[in-house]
């Protein structure tokens, strides 16, 4: 417990000192110890956390014996605060209370404090700070003992008078000095804010009472001016349309319905994520950072592509690009987005998108079917030197040395043909090359490990799995590789380069699992066919096998002058059939060995292995058929998982009605041959014979969905329009109509007066537009099929990229575009269609701001520009209310908006910074009036730098308006 004071502080000072000794009571006695660093009682019974009383003698003493008075406010002081000056140390008075104090055994309570008035040096200059001290202070009283208190400086340059007495509180209160100043300074600063926060209230009222009407009436011309451009400048319409919205920190959030609609109009609800201005997008990087954009020249007719950046606006000429309209897919990203190669007939070029640079490959080259690796081969003389381009992660070239060939004869001509040794795996994995030394190197592509195959020879397998120019063939799961040796034998290897097993030589067909197929060429015809199990050595078959199953599990065997059988290869197990017919007749095989189809003269029949029952599938033996497993999965060998089984049968015949056929319960569904599958192969799509269509789920026993719809078959038989089936949706196409229906026929969104449709990638999303009468503009509409909303787009046009790769893309991202009115150019912008922009008036402001400011266009110059605004009248109007404004509306900000916003790019009083600006400009108050680049005031460099490229595209001046 504190002991029992009646003053907080005793304070010792010279009379000369008076004025200093007086504001330090009053500093000391008004001063509240902060309660984050405890609760402090110093006289016992006093008031918490504050120094009070302090006694100051000079004023405080009454009449009778001064002596005993002092001694007596001394004894019940809890501290001596001793005023350090010239004044002081000379002070008899001071001395003796000193001594006083210090003889009542409270050395640690006396405490010294310079004044601001005491002088820093004498007059030769030197440090005069230790004539402030009293003779106790110096060591000649108290019987030689020095006193050291805690002394503190209020001379400028030192503490400064507040730093000076928190120094002497803290001592009193026993915390350091850093403690208490510091909490001093963050106090004081709230304090300041508050005040100024108070402040500025008053004088924001005061201006909200004055700019109200001016707002409202500047809102709805920017309503009215979106409104008459949005049907031929939808995309400039936009910065107008935003305006006519509360900005962020606006005092007033009144705004009309009419400024909401015209948000839509505008295009601006659905997200804008990237965008260019001029060409045609020929495709796309997967995750839609890149295009390739193509230009004509309406002279020259002659095409130049540009790389662009679809987030920065950037764009770099492809120098040497072409197209080449007999190649597919001239233009390919890899899957990181980091390189794009162009393939022609006679050269390759390729571009690190990153950096812009391009590298350009002649001569002789192989690429892989996924068009991620080639092998560009430069021939000198009669020797060739390959390298190796890979693109999956963008790795550097390999130089894979001399890649030596041999003149072989080809079996499809009688001329002898120079072949050089390289070539890809069945599914494109690995590379094998021939070095100059004979050497036979796998490459694996995906890791880059190599393993050697001793000495390989050069030529061509007769083979339909064989690279043309390599000597290799490789199984579907790419476990064996069989490679031509020098002595023209065939040898097996497996990926780790060891050799399974030499067949002679034979002409290898085929690796079906680890089931070789050879020919006996040396035989005359018909060639026998050799069945060899790879991993046992053993010869399964040999003889005239008519055809296999897709894996080489199971294959048909015809003897002469005894029923066919059907052998498994690996228990080399025969089953009788009893089917008619010989070798020569086209048979398919299931995966599983179960079903044959048979085709005869001129029709097709199912025979059933188990049952021996052959039942006629009423079609021409023309029809394409195809074995699918209970999951709708099309079973080929390289896609068919361990046991599987077949279950449907889909037929398509090239003219007429197909069918599918349930293999379990044998019923069978008329189908149209262009469509059947879901993407997921969970639903299967069918007509039934009252003509409407069904949908049934391969995964669940529920019963089968009938949709309200008839197959209009003229209409798709003339228009080469099909129905449409998602994982989620199906849609029917029909006379100018389409209908979408959930999957599960809860759903049906149907629309006419179509005038273009599609669906993004992932099938997720329709995107449409529509004519509603000849004399309105086309309207365009992004249905999300999994909720049922629809979104306008506005009057721009729509385009879901259409390349293969966007298919397999998860993204659904889409195109929207406007041809400018008296411009040639054509705008496209790059949408999200799962980024919405959601509320009403300013929250609505907001959110559009925030998926998609960096790419809305600036206000025109039209608008902004003095000298061109003049020359229209309704030009000059607007002018008069964007003047001294930002030209992206996004960057506006309201009286309220006070506080930094990291995200918005808001630094401190925002709104108040712009107003004030805005008046400068306005009351020609020396203030300048806003480029077109500038931004708020803490926004971020890629923001800076997006409204510069904004500004230099789209910021000239636009065409009037019509009226």
């Amino acid at each position: 417990m504190a002991e029992l004071y009646r003053y907080a502080a005793f304070i010792s000072y010279s009379s000369k000192d008076a004025k200093f000794a007086q504001r330090l009571h009053r500093a000391l006695e008004s001063y509240g110890i902060p309660s984050s660093l405890g609760k402090f009682d110093l006289i016992g019974g006093g008031k918490q956390n504050r120094i009070y009383p302090v006694f100051r003698d000079r004023e405080e003493l009454s009449a009778g014996h001064l002596g005993d008075q002092i001694e007596a406010n001394l004894r019940a002081s809890a501290a001596l605060i001793v005023v350090c000056s010239p004044n002081g140390a000379a002070s008899p008075w001071v001395q003796k209370e000193i001594e006083f104090f210090a003889a009542q055994g409270r050395h640690a309570k006396i405490f010294a404090i310079i004044p601001d008035t005491a002088p820093l040096t004498d007059e030769q200059g030197a440090d005069c700070t230790q004539t402030c001290f009293p003779p106790a202070f110096r060591g000649d009283a108290l019987s030689g003992d020095k006193l050291e208190p805690l002394a503190a400086d209020a001379r400028k340059g030192k503490d400064g008078f507040r730093n000076a007495w928190l120094k002497i509180v803290a001592g009193m209160v026993g915390v350091t000095p850093g403690q208490i100043i510091d909490r001093d300074r963050k106090r004081r600063r709230q304090q300041a804010l508050t005040l100024g926060s108070g402040v500025a209230a008053l004088v924001i009222t005061a201006i909200a009472a004055i700019n109200l009407p001016a707002g409202e009436r500047v809102r709805s011309a920017m309503t009215t001016a979106a409104a008459e451009r949005v049907e031929r400048q939808q995309i400039e319409s936009a910065a107008f349309a935003l305006a006519g919205l509360p900005a962020d920190g606006d005092i007033n959030p009144l705004h009309s319905r009419q400024a909401d609609d015209v948000v839509g109009q505008a295009g601006l609800l659905v997200s804008i994520v990237g965008r260019f201005d001029t060409g045609y997008a020929r495709t796309h990087s997967p995750d839609f950072r890149f295009a390739v954009l193509e230009e004509t020249d309406r002279d020259t007719d002659i095409e130049t592509y540009f790389l662009a950046d679809l987030r920065t606006g950037e764009r770099t000429l492809l120098e040497g690009a072409r197209m080449d309209s007999a190649i597919d897919d001239e233009f390919r990203f890899s899957p990181d987005g980091r390189a794009l190669i162009n393939y022609g007939f006679d050269e390759i070029l390729f571009w690190n998108t990153e950096t812009g640079e391009g590298t350009q490959i002649g001569g002789e080259y192989a690429v892989a079917e996924d068009g991620l690796s080639l092998v560009a081969v430069q021939r000198v003389g009669e020797t060739a030197r390959g390298t190796l381009y890979s693109f999956r992660q963008g790795s550097a070239p390999i130089d894979l040395g001399e890649i030596p060939g041999d003149t072989v004869d080809d079996w499809s001509t009688s001329a002898p043909e120079p072949r050089l040794c390289y070539g890809f795996s069945r599914r494109e994995r690995y590379l094998l090359h021939r070095t100059a030394a004979g050497e036979g190197i796998l490459r694996d592509l995906h890791t880059g490990r190599t393993v050697s195959f001793g000495s390989i020879g050069c030529g061509r397998f007769f083979s339909q799995f064989s690279d043309h120019r390599a000597s290799i063939v490789s199984s579907d799961d790419e476990r064996y590789f069989a490679v031509l040796t020098p002595d023209g034998t065939t040898a097996i290897h497996d990926a780790t380069g060891a050799l399974r097993i030499n067949v002679g030589r034979y002409w290898l067909n085929a690796i079906y699992g680890h089931i070789a197929l050879m020919f006996d060429f040396d035989l005359p015809p018909p060639y026998p066919r050799r069945y060899l199990n790879i991993e046992t050595g053993r010869e399964v078959y040999v003889g005239l096998a008519n055809e296999n199953s897709s894996n080489g599990q199971t294959f048909l065997i015809f003897d002469e002058g005894g029923p066919p059988r059907l052998r498994d290869a690996t228990t080399l197990q025969d089953t009788p059939l009893n089917f008619s017919g010989d070798a020569q007749q086209d048979i398919d095989i299931s995966v599983d060995g179960r079903y044959l189809v048979l085709r005869r003269q001129d029709a097709a029949f199912l025979y059933d292995v188990e049952s021996r029952r052959e039942t006629p599938l009423n079609v021409d033996r023309s029809a394409s058929v195809y074995f699918y497993d209970a999951e709708g999965h099309q079973i080929l060998s390289h896609l068919a998982p361990q046991g599987a089984r077949a279950r449907y049968l889909r037929i398509s015949p090239r003219d007429g009605q197909g069918l599918v056929w349930d293999l379990d319960s044998g019923r069978q569904e008329p189908l149209h041959s262009e469509w059947l599958w879901s993407p997921n192969r969970r639903y299967v799509l069918v007509r039934a014979a009252d003509g409407r269509t069904t949908v049934r789920d391969l995964h669940s026993n529920a019963p089968d969905v009938t949709l309200d719809a008839q197959l209009d078959v003229d209409y798709i038989r003339t228009y080469g329009t099909t129905p449409f089936i998602s994982d989620a949706f199906v849609a029917f196409s029909s006379s100018g109509a389409r209908t979408v229906y959930s999957i599960d026929g809860s759903r049906t969104h149907r629309l006419e007066n179509l005038v273009g449709n599609q669906f993004t990638p992932s099938g997720d999303f329709w995107i449409y537009s529509q004519r509603l009468a000849s004399d309105l503009p086309r309207l365009s509409f992004q249905y999300d099929v999994a909720t049922g909303v629809t979104t306008p787009l506005g009057t721009a046009g729509a385009s879901v990229p259409s390349d293969e790769d966007a298919s397999e893309n998860l993204e659904p991202y889409y195109f929207t575009s406007e041809q400018r009115e008296n411009l040639p150019a054509v705008n496209y912008l790059l949408r999200d269609p799962r980024a919405i922009a959601q509320g009403r008036g300013g929250a609505l402001r907001a959110s559009v701001c925030r998926l998609s400011a960096d790419y809305i266009d600036p206000f025109p110059a039209s608008v902004r520009d003095e000298q061109t605004a003049s020359a229209d009248g309704n030009g000059a109007a607007l002018y008069a209310d964007l003047e001294g404004r930002p030209w992206n509306p996004c960057d506006w900000r309201g009286l309220l908006a006070v506080f930094p916003n990291r995200a918005r790019g808001d630094g401190w009083f925002e709104g108040m910074r712009q107003w004030l600006r805005l008046i400068s400009v306005r009351w020609n108050l020396g203030g300048r009036d806003y480029a077109c680049e500038e931004t708020t005031s803490a926004a971020s460099a890629e923001t800076r730098a997006r409204r510069a490229r904004m500004c230099e595209r789209f910021a000239a001046p636009a065409a009037p308006v019509p009226t």
